[in-house]
C-alpha cells in the first residue's frame, strides 16, 4: 500500500519525489526471485583448537560442502561459491570471531594466528599462548538461479473513470479521475488528483503533486 500513503509520508519529511516500482504488491516475492540462492551447513566443535587435528576438521567441512552441492538444483554450476568460516574464541570467553578458511588447505597453526590477529583488531588486545576453542565449522553455498529472462512489464487495463474522493479536510470531496497504470504511464505527465490502479497496488497522486514514467 505504500504507493497510496507515500505521497503523505513524504509531505511531512520534505520529500520531493516517490518512486513506485512496476508490481508494488509483488516487490517481495520478485526480489525473493532475483537474490542469489544461499543454502548453510553448520557443525558444532567445542573442542580446543590444541585437542583437535586437521583430519578431524577437514572431512566435516568437505561433507558439509557436499551436502550442499547437492541441493543447488537448477543453478548455474559454473557460477556456484563455497565459503567456509571457523568460529573460533579464547577459553571462557562468551563470544566468538569468525575465521575464513579455504577447504582442503586448513592449517591450525595459520587459523590460531589469524584468530588473535582479528582479536587484537577487533578488541584492541590479544593473548599469545592462551587457550582457544573452536566452537563451530559453517559452510555457505551462494549462486544464481537460470532465470528465462524478464518481459517488459504488463498491467491490466481497467476502464478511466472518474468519483468523489475525500481529499481532507482542507480540501475536502474532489471528482478524481482513476486509471490503470497504461493509461497513466502513456501521459506525458499525471496531474493530481488521480488515482492508478493496477491488479497487486493502487497509487494516489494527491492534488499538488505530479507523476511520469521514468
Amino acid at each position: 500500500a505504500g504507493g497510496a500513503h507515500a505521497f503523505e509520508v513524504a509531505e511531512e519529511l520534505g520529500i520531493a519525489s516517490i518512486l513506485v516500482g512496476p508490481f508494488p504488491g509483488a516487490a517481495s516475492a520478485q526480489g525473493m526471485l532475483l537474490a542469489e540462492f544461499r543454502r548453510d551447513a553448520a557443525y558444532a566443535v567445542h573442542r580446543l583448537i590444541s585437542e583437535v587435528d586437521v583430519s578431524d576438521l577437514e572431512p566435516r567441512l568437505h561433507d558439509m560442502g557436499e551436502e550442499l552441492a547437492a541441493q543447488a538444483v537448477g543453478l548455474v554450476s559454473g557460477d556456484l561459491r563455497l565459503t567456509a568460516i571457523v568460529d573460533l574464541r579464547y577459553r571462557g570467553q562468551t563470544f566468538d570471531l569468525s575465521v575464513a578458511v579455504t577447504p582442503g588447505r586448513l592449517d591450525l597453526v595459520q587459523l590460531t594466528e589469524s584468530f588473535e590477529a582479528q582479536h587484537e583488531s577487533r578488541y584492541g588486545h590479544s593473548i599469545p599462548g592462551a587457550e582457544i576453542e573452536i566452537v563451530n565449522l559453517r559452510v555457505s553455498l551462494t549462486g544464481r538461479f537460470r532465470s528465462a529472462g524478464w518481459r517488459r512489464a504488463r498491467w491490466s487495463r481497467p476502464a478511466s473513470t472518474a468519483r468523489p474522493v475525500y481529499w481532507g479536510p482542507e480540501l475536502g470531496w474532489r471528482e478524481t479521475p482513476v486509471v490503470g497504470r497504461d493509461a497513466a504511464e502513456a501521459m506525458d505527465e499525471a496531474v493530481g488528483p488521480m488515482i492508478i490502479e493496477q491488479a497487486d497496488a493502487t497509487i494516489v497522486i494527491a492534488p499538488g503533486w505530479r507523476g511520469r514514467a521514468v
